[in-house]
């Protein structure tokens, strides 16, 4: 899958944000969530950078891609809403609101 740098780092964002919803940060959540940076090939630094993002402007981003990568994304999506074995209200609202406001079907 090819993305560019500031895509991979929305895609980035938006995630750790989803993560954040339910108000609970479980250990494998960070764990699906570094595995996904090492993916992306982003470093260390690169999630600092991350925390400096506005995710209107993420979203916008993620909102621009090509329907295969919005698939990818959506893919990364579940699995950081399914890494702690529950779906929680807030992150099934914010999932969909994702898709809805990205076009990801």
């Amino acid at each position: 899958m090819e993305l560019t740098y500031i895509q991979k780092m929305a895609i980035v964002k938006v995630l750790l944000d989803i993560i954040g919803v339910d108000g609970k940060i479980d250990a494998r959540e960070t764990h699906f969530f570094e595995e996904v940076k090492v993916k992306l090939g982003l470093s260390a630094e690169d999630h600092f950078e991350v925390m400096k993002l506005n995710t209107l402007n993420c979203l916008s981003i993620i909102k621009e891609m090509t329907n295969e990568q919005k698939l990818y994304y959506k893919e990364l999506m579940h699995g950081i809403i399914l890494a702690d074995g529950v779906i929680e209200e807030n992150e099934q609202l914010a999932y969909d609101n994702i898709c809805e406001f990205c076009h990801i079907n």
